[in-house]
Protein backbone atom coordinates (compact mmCIF):
# COMPACT_ATOMS: atom_id res chain seq x y z
CA UNK A 1 0.00 0.00 0.00
CA UNK A 2 1.28 3.43 -1.00
CA UNK A 3 0.34 6.41 1.16
CA UNK A 4 0.87 10.13 0.84
CA UNK A 5 -0.87 13.14 2.40
CA UNK A 6 -3.64 13.55 -0.18
CA UNK A 7 -4.34 10.13 -1.62
CA UNK A 8 -4.32 6.55 -0.45
CA UNK A 9 -4.01 3.88 -3.10
CA UNK A 10 -4.49 0.25 -2.25
CA UNK A 11 -3.33 -2.26 -4.81
CA UNK A 12 -3.90 -5.97 -4.85
CA UNK A 13 -1.98 -7.97 -7.43
CA UNK A 14 -4.07 -11.11 -7.12
CA UNK A 15 -7.74 -11.72 -7.62
CA UNK A 16 -8.98 -13.82 -4.73
CA UNK A 17 -12.51 -14.25 -6.00
CA UNK A 18 -12.79 -15.02 -9.72
CA UNK A 19 -16.38 -13.78 -9.86
CA UNK A 20 -15.30 -10.26 -8.91
CA UNK A 21 -12.51 -9.98 -11.49
CA UNK A 22 -12.75 -8.91 -15.10
CA UNK A 23 -12.44 -11.73 -17.59
CA UNK A 24 -10.38 -11.63 -20.77
CA UNK A 25 -13.51 -11.30 -22.89
CA UNK A 26 -14.64 -8.29 -20.85
CA UNK A 27 -11.25 -6.62 -21.25
CA UNK A 28 -11.17 -7.27 -24.99
CA UNK A 29 -14.77 -6.09 -25.44
CA UNK A 30 -14.12 -2.84 -23.56
CA UNK A 31 -11.01 -2.13 -25.69
CA UNK A 32 -12.77 -2.94 -28.96
CA UNK A 33 -15.86 -0.91 -28.08
CA UNK A 34 -13.74 2.14 -27.21
CA UNK A 35 -11.80 1.82 -30.48
CA UNK A 36 -15.01 1.56 -32.50
CA UNK A 37 -16.68 4.48 -30.72
CA UNK A 38 -13.64 6.76 -31.07
CA UNK A 39 -13.17 5.87 -34.72
CA UNK A 40 -16.86 6.38 -35.50
CA UNK A 41 -16.80 9.86 -33.96
CA UNK A 42 -13.47 10.92 -35.48
CA UNK A 43 -14.14 9.89 -39.10
CA UNK A 44 -15.70 12.69 -41.15
CA UNK A 45 -16.27 11.58 -44.75
CA UNK A 46 -16.90 13.97 -47.60
CA UNK A 47 -20.27 15.66 -48.00
CA UNK A 48 -22.48 13.09 -49.75
CA UNK A 49 -23.95 13.69 -53.18
CA UNK A 50 -27.53 14.91 -53.35
CA UNK A 51 -28.73 11.73 -55.06
CA UNK A 52 -27.03 9.23 -52.72
CA UNK A 53 -29.22 7.46 -50.19
CA UNK A 54 -28.71 7.25 -46.47
CA UNK A 55 -27.90 3.52 -46.66
CA UNK A 56 -25.11 4.22 -49.15
CA UNK A 57 -23.76 7.01 -46.94
CA UNK A 58 -23.81 4.69 -43.93
CA UNK A 59 -21.97 2.01 -45.92
CA UNK A 60 -19.30 4.47 -46.99
CA UNK A 61 -18.80 5.68 -43.42
CA UNK A 62 -18.53 2.11 -42.13
CA UNK A 63 -16.01 1.30 -44.88
CA UNK A 64 -13.96 4.36 -44.05
CA UNK A 65 -14.12 3.46 -40.36
CA UNK A 66 -12.78 -0.04 -41.10
CA UNK A 67 -9.93 1.42 -43.14
CA UNK A 68 -9.18 3.81 -40.28
CA UNK A 69 -9.04 0.94 -37.79
CA UNK A 70 -6.74 -1.15 -40.00
CA UNK A 71 -4.48 1.53 -41.50
CA UNK A 72 -4.95 5.03 -40.02
CA UNK A 73 -2.07 6.44 -42.06
CA UNK A 74 -4.17 5.97 -45.21
CA UNK A 75 -6.75 8.41 -43.84
CA UNK A 76 -4.02 10.91 -42.97
CA UNK A 77 -2.67 10.70 -46.54
CA UNK A 78 -6.19 11.05 -47.93
CA UNK A 79 -6.74 14.21 -45.84
CA UNK A 80 -3.36 15.63 -46.94
CA UNK A 81 -4.21 14.97 -50.60
CA UNK A 82 -7.53 16.80 -50.19
CA UNK A 83 -5.81 19.71 -48.46
CA UNK A 84 -3.27 20.07 -51.28
CA UNK A 85 -6.04 19.89 -53.90
CA UNK A 86 -8.04 22.58 -52.06
CA UNK A 87 -4.95 24.78 -51.78
CA UNK A 88 -4.20 24.41 -55.51
CA UNK A 89 -7.81 25.26 -56.37
CA UNK A 90 -7.78 28.31 -54.11
CA UNK A 91 -4.49 29.48 -55.61
CA UNK A 92 -5.65 29.01 -59.20
CA UNK A 93 -8.88 30.93 -58.52
CA UNK A 94 -6.93 33.68 -56.67
CA UNK A 95 -9.02 33.18 -53.53
CA UNK A 96 -5.90 33.38 -51.38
Amino acid sequence: METNDTLTITTNDSCDNLYHCRSLSQLVWSCVSVLIACTWVSVHPNVPAADSGSLKNLGEKIGLMIVTLIAPEVVVLWAARQWFAARNLATSKHWI
